[in-house]
C-alpha cells in the first residue's frame, strides 16, 4: 500500500475530529444566541417596567406600592447582570472553541497538502520506473535487432 493511501486513514481521523469541533462550535453559537436573546428580553422588560413605573408614580399613593416597584426593578437589574455574565461566559467559550477548530482545520489542510505531495512523488517515481523499463526494452530491442 502506498504511503499516500495509508495517510488517508489518518486524514479521515483528522476530518472526524474537525467535524466534532465544528459541531461543538455550532452548539456554542446556539447557546450564545439564546443567552443574548434572553438578555435582550430582560433589558426590554426592564425598560417597559421603568416606563410603566413613571406613568404610575402619580397614581400610586402609597409608599409601599413604590417600594414594591423599586424592589422588583432591583431584582430585574440583578437578573440582567447575571445574564450578561452568562453571555460573556458563552462568548469566551465560543472564542476558545473557535481557536481549537481553527487549529484542527489547519492540521487537516496541512495533512491534505502532505498527502498530495506524497501522491505526486509516488506518481513521479512510477513514471520514472516506467520510463526506465521502456528505455531498457528499447535498448534490448536494439541489441536483438543488431
Amino acid at each position: 500500500m502506498k504511503r499516500s493511501q495509508r495517510l488517508q486513514f489518518v486524514l479521515g481521523l483528522v476530518r472526524k475530529e474537525e467535524d466534532e469541533e465544528a459541531k461543538r462550535m455550532g452548539q456554542l453559537r446556539a447557546q450564545l444566541s439564546e443567552a443574548e436573546s434572553k438578555l435582550h428580553e430582560l433589558q426590554t422588560y426592564l425598560q417597559n417596567y421603568h416606563d410603566e413605573l413613571r406613568q404610575q408614580v402619580h397614581s400610586v399613593s402609597q409608599a409601599r406600592g413604590l417600594q414594591i416597584y423599586h424592589d422588583f426593578i432591583t431584582k430585574l437589574g440583578v437578573a440582567i447582570e447575571h445574564q450578561q455574565r452568562q453571555v460573556n461566559f458563552v462568548k469566551s467559550r465560543l472564542e476558545r472553541q473557535t481557536a481549537v477548530w481553527v487549529k484542527i482545520n489547519a492540521k487537516r489542510k496541512n495533512m491534505e497538502a502532505f498527502i498530495e505531495r506524497c501522491s505526486n512523488e509516488e506518481e513521479a517515481l512510477a513514471e520514472k520506473k516506467l520510463q526506465r523499463l521502456l528505455d531498457d526494452a528499447q535498448a534490448w530491442r536494439r541489441e536483438v535487432s543488431d
